[in-house]
């Protein structure tokens, strides 16, 4: 059994190529290997004589012949003699079934006991619907057909309908929702095999048809999209057969899709590389089963309701729907494809278009002049689109569903499916778009967290809502391209106001919010938005209020649609701290003097304290005014009671804020503490997000901020949990062995190529260099770097950690030990060189 098995596995493997190209061939290896169990099992339950008082069926994927290498057997034993002798005998039987290497999901019922489970379990009635006789006595077969045909009535349509929509959106929760994630379960997530498979069981049970080519004559689908849509299925089979032969799993992991773009002998060009075009190629089918899966779902629930009611001569009203009156030529009316999308825009009660007229839509649009919709009658329609107030989103996946976002704006097509094989992006680009400017959208009418209620009101604010979602539409449309994105990008974007006849000052905008729409997340990210000079270089490029508003709205939005995991408290506050201080310096509000604020706060801080005034006051004068300007009143009570208590000792200071961790740490200066401490942190399995190292004038002290992350705890801190960290942290600042770094004992592998780079550059401080490092995240960096720059006489006074998915930027300002100076040319290619090798 295991060599015919390997033999058919080989066989794929030599032919992979070939079925990549041609994906309907997987359908025969799959065939054969539930042949060669239908031999061996049926070969079994004859040989001990069972067939007498039972019969063997095959269920779900092995019931409809779609047998893969991880896929599980499920087996329904069916009884047909209640006082059967044989119940040893049968469970001996199933005791030999898993000595077939293979998971085996198995039941042993009478058909009563089948129909009563499949009455109330949706799960087991879905898997009889994939029923196959293995084998039943001649004289019974007729019989158990008939039985078997029984169960489908046990659900009607609807309840059947409603369930399983029920447990698909269920499903899509715990996928975001979206078929474009770029490590996909082949099985379950949505756009992959499961998606046609439960589409197909609505067509069964709900419509009764047998087999996909059915739809063709139900006029649901055309001859074309019923074969486009089963090339998709089989592509995403092909592709799990060979990652279960591969990995044992379903999910294509960037190392897996490394393996495929190999094995399909797809070529790199210059603007993609070969898992790239591997991937967009898996994910326009995604798109594909996606869509298919939505048209079925909808065209029954469509069913359910007959009653149309006139909206407008072109128009009717149907549930909760609009459609398109039958009698209207699109072709010859195409402005009304757009205005039925307007309409959904502007009807609160209507959720989006009717089957039919989605169907209407896709029929009429291979006859209409694509240059059509590049008219400024066209752009208008798409511009009060933006403007909609109800069902934005709806409506933008609507555009793309049906292919006219690309009709609109032929840029957006080349990027539709393009994946980001990068260390932090989790989306295609085209659904990263879509993520942007639906962030935009609830931030917009304030379905948003609490801490983003003034970005609610400032977004409101905005005077051309639109020029807001087209810079979230224009931004990345750019990539792929070759060359600096941001910059293919504001060309695009010209050439779009352009064709619109936008105005001048409309137009400039936009091109400007393309071109700089990284800049103020780099600026919040890389250096420090406390000091004036970020302040006044960054304003000297925004140089307006309203530049630096649509900014603002676009990076927060940019990066919540980028990856969940990477928008936090921190950089949030570090965004709105850069937006406020730039706003107040473009209003000229900085003019009121810094110096009362300064000692307010000096003061206000102190009075908090019980004892130890006069060491905080010492500790205090020894600090420039900027640091009292970049805490919180707060922060510098808790500060202040750290340094009064410390008797000039190790003090440290821990508080859980949200998802993160922000620590203070007070101490005597000393050689190695940036060393000391992160060991401490990696020790205690605390990621550094960010950090703001200090030290006094007279260079005794220490005062340093950092923002952490728990990798195990999170923020779900409770009280012993701190004074465990407050207390091991002093514990690693007093040690002498900080030279030493734990041995990671967990491999590290690394599955993306970027080079290390390392840059040396003055500061605005005339006796400091900025060392900037880019490179891949792994286990103990922070501890590797700060022992090269121990190693290398070279101290931190600042430091900005940054680390965005497996990609790390790190900035640390710092000062020659010796020379108390910036780091000489020599020391500098030491130091590069040193870097580099990490």
């Amino acid at each position: 059994m295991s060599n015919s098995l390997e033999s058919i596995n080989l066989d794929f493997k030599k032919s992979f190529h070939s079925v990549f190209q041609k994906p309907e061939l997987i359908q025969s290896f799959l065939t054969k290997r539930s042949n060669k169990f239908d031999v061996i099992i049926k070969k079994e339950f004859i040989r001990r004589e069972l067939e007498t008082d039972f019969a063997i069926v095959a269920l779900g994927g092995y019931g409809r012949k779609e047998l893969f290498p991880s896929s599980d057997i499920d087996l329904s034993i069916i009884q047909f003699n209640t006082k059967t002798k044989k119940i040893e005998d049968i469970k001996d039987f199933i005791g030999w079934l898993w000595t077939l290497k293979v998971k085996v999901g198995h039941s042993v019922r009478t058909f009563k006991d089948i129909e009563k489970i499949t009455k109330s379990d949706l799960k087991e009635f879905t898997s009889y619907l994939s029923y196959r006789i293995i084998f039943c006595k001649k004289n019974k077969v007729a019989s158990l057909e008939n039985d078997l045909k029984k169960i489908s009535k046990k659900w009607n349509k609807t309840k059947f309908f409603k369930a399983k929509r029920l447990e698909q959106y269920n499903r899509f929760q715990s996928f975001d929702s979206t078929e474009f994630s770029l490590e996909p379960d082949l099985k379950e997530s949505p756009g992959c095999l499961r998606d046609f498979q439960t589409a197909l069981w609505i067509l069964e049970h709900c419509f009764k048809l047998k087999k996909l080519q059915d739809c063709i004559s139900a006029k649901l689908f055309s001859k074309k999209e019923v074969s486009s849509i089963y090339q998709s299925y089989t592509h995403m089979q092909a592709l799990r057969y060979f990652i279960n032969l591969e990995s044992g799993v379903n999910r294509i992991s960037f190392e897996n899709q490394l393996l495929l773009s190999k094995k399909s002998k797809l070529k790199a060009s210059k603007k993609s590389s070969a898992v790239e075009k591997f991937m967009r190629t898996f994910f326009l089918h995604a798109s594909n089963l996606s869509d298919f899966n939505e048209f079925v779902f909808q065209a029954y629930d469509d069913q359910l309701n007959i009653l149309k009611r006139p909206y407008t001569k072109n128009y009717y009203i149907f549930k909760d729907r609009i459609g398109i009156s039958m009698n209207v030529d699109l072709v010859q009316n195409p402005e009304l494809i757009l205005d039925s999308l307007i309409q959904v825009g502007k009807l609160k009660r209507i959720n989006g278009l009717d089957f039919k007229t989605i169907k209407k839509i896709q029929e009429s649009l291979p006859k209409i002049d694509p240059k059509y919709f590049l008219l400024p009658k066209a752009g208008a329609q798409f511009l009060e689109i933006l403007r909609s107030s109800t069902n934005l989103s709806t409506i933008l996946k609507k555009l793309k569903q049906l292919g006219l976002m690309r009709l609109l704006i032929p840029e957006f097509g080349l990027i539709e499916g393009q994946m980001q094989f990068d260390m932090f992006h989790v989306y295609t680009v085209d659904e990263h778009t879509f993520k942007v400017v639906r962030n935009m959208r609830q931030m917009q009418i304030g379905k948003v967290d609490p801490s983003l209620k003034i970005e609610h009101e400032l977004i409101n604010k905005l005077p051309k809502i639109e020029l807001l979602y087209l810079a979230g539409i224009f931004h990345d449309l750019g990539k792929g391209k070759g060359g600096d994105h941001s910059e293919i990008g504001e060309k695009i974007v010209e050439k779009f106001c352009k064709r619109l006849n936008f105005s001048l000052h409309d137009t400039e905008l936009l091109s400007w919010l393309v071109k700089n729409h990284l800049i103020m997340s780099s600026i919040s990210q890389k250096t420090d938005v406390h000091d004036p000079e970020t302040i006044t270089n960054f304003t000297e490029n925004v140089n307006t209020i309203e530049k630096l508003n649509y900014i603002y709205m676009l990076t927060i939005n940019d990066i919540r649609g980028t990856n969940p995991t990477l928008w936090n408290s921190w950089k949030h506050d570090l965004l709105k701290q850069l937006f406020m201080s730039s706003r107040k310096k473009l209003n000229l509000g900085e003019a009121e003097s810094n110096k009362s604020i300064v000692y307010e706060r000096k003061f206000t801080s102190a009075s908090t304290i019980k004892k130890g005034h006069a060491f905080l006051n010492q500790v205090w004068d020894q600090l420039p005014d900027a640091y009292f300007s970049k805490y919180q009143l707060k922060q510098l009570s808790n500060q202040a009671r750290a340094v009064a208590t410390s008797n000039g000792e190790t003090s440290v200071f821990v508080q859980s804020r949200k998802n993160l961790i922000e620590i203070f740490i007070f101490t005597p200066n000393q050689a190695g503490l940036f060393l000391k401490t992160v060991n401490g942190f990696e020790q205690l399995s605390l990621e550094t997000i960010d950090s703001d190292i200090h030290t006094t004038r007279d260079g005794k002290y220490a005062m340093n901020t950092f923002i952490c992350r728990h990798k195990i705890l999170g923020g779900n801190l409770i009280q012993r949990d701190i004074q465990n960290i407050e207390q091991k942290i002093i514990h690693a600042i007093s040690s002498e062995n900080f030279k030493e770094i734990t041995k990671l004992k967990t491999k590290y592998k690394k599955v993306f190529e970027y080079p290390t780079r390392v840059y040396v550059s003055p500061t605005n401080k005339k006796n400091a260099s900025l060392v900037t490092l880019e490179t891949l995240d792994q286990p103990y960096l922070l501890s590797k770097i700060a022992n090269i720059f121990l190693d290398h006489g070279i101290s931190i006074d600042s430091a900005r950690i940054t680390t965005l998915g497996e990609k790390v930027e790190d900035n640390f300002t710092v000062i020659d030990e010796k020379t108390k100076s910036c780091i000489s040319q020599n020391k500098t290619n030491q130091l590069q060189k040193k870097l580099k090798s990490l």
